[in-house]
């Protein structure tokens, strides 16, 4: 199996990779969930590791470049010199260990009464206790 890096168009990458598996081609979409603060509620996401990117997996002599270009969601294959990059098997296997280790919560927001310590700024290395999100 040969992985390739693939483009996607924004905020479509499981739009490509529903499409792609539609077509019987191997696609890894690794995603994470993620809290964010909107309008001062925290909200759970599951967002993609890598946006605007999806790998692809071909058997050695299946790489069809117009079949994938044309699937929705896809923009083009990452290229070096004109031709598709080839993503070593290592990288895959060390995502798809990363994604298996990590618990589906990547983030974890303070709450209230936390204490915290300020990393850059001109507060750098002070200690403070968390009050609220907003």
């Amino acid at each position: 199996m040969q992985w390739y890096l693939a483009t996607t168009k924004p905020k479509q990458e499981v739009r490509a990779e529903e499409h792609l598996q539609n077509q019987q081609i191997e696609c890894l979409l690794p995603r994470l969930e993620v809290e964010k603060v909107v309008r001062g509620q925290v909200k759970k996401t599951i967002e993609p590791l890598f946006p605007g990117y999806i790998f692809l997996g071909f058997d050695d002599d299946h790489l069809n470049l117009s079949k994938v270009r044309s699937t929705r969601g896809i923009r083009d294959f990452v290229k070096f010199n004109g031709t598709p990059g080839l993503v070593p098997e290592s990288v895959i296997d060390w995502i798809k260990r990363f994604l298996l280790e990590k618990p589906a919560k990547q983030s974890k927001l303070p709450q209230k009464g936390d204490r915290l310590t300020v990393l850059e700024g001109p507060f750098k290395d002070l200690e403070v206790i968390f009050e609220m999100v907003d």
